[in-house]
């Protein structure tokens, strides 16, 4: 059962852009972004093996090299993991060991609010900045079997 102390906090702290768009000019940092909610399938492991494998939180200057944040667009919950560009090669290790990729782009989100479709885009976008997606040939972007069947 929560306490009360439990209940009063917040699941996340989503953070605004202004610090991550100062961040984004800097070519010493390479970002990633993966949609936390609605839920998306392998990102929190992702982030979560990255920190824990190569930038353990039990070491204090390593785990400054290792920048988390939590960003609301139109909605939907993005996660952005920030390292140095040297590191960039960790990450493909990572991920593909979880079976995630990349890709050049930045999020959209479409919805609606009050019957007006929206339109909601990633506000900073260059070279250093990837999405991060489940692998094509993960089993989980494959046809489930009663599909197949069909």
């Amino acid at each position: 059962m929560a306490t009360d102390k439990q209940k009063e906090r917040p699941l996340f702290t989503v953070h605004d852009y202004s610090e991550f768009i100062e961040l984004a000019k800097d070519p010493a940092w390479t970002h990633y972004i993966g949609r936390l909610l609605p839920f998306n399938l392998g990102v929190r492991e992702c982030f979560v093996t990255l920190e824990f494998t190569c930038y353990d939180p039990r070491d204090e200057e390593k785990n400054a090299k290792f920048l988390y944040r939590i960003l609301n667009l139109g909605g939907a919950i993005f996660a952005v993991a920030s390292i140095p560009t040297e590191d960039a090669h960790l990450m493909e290790q990572v991920a593909d060991g979880v079976g995630m990729r990349f890709s050049r782009d930045v999020p959209v989100v479409l919805s609606i609010s009050d019957d007006i479709p929206e339109v909601s885009i990633f506000p900073v976008n260059n070279e250093r900045i990837f999405s991060i997606l489940l692998k094509r040939d993960h089993p989980y972007q494959r046809p489930s079997v009663s599909e197949s069947i069909r």
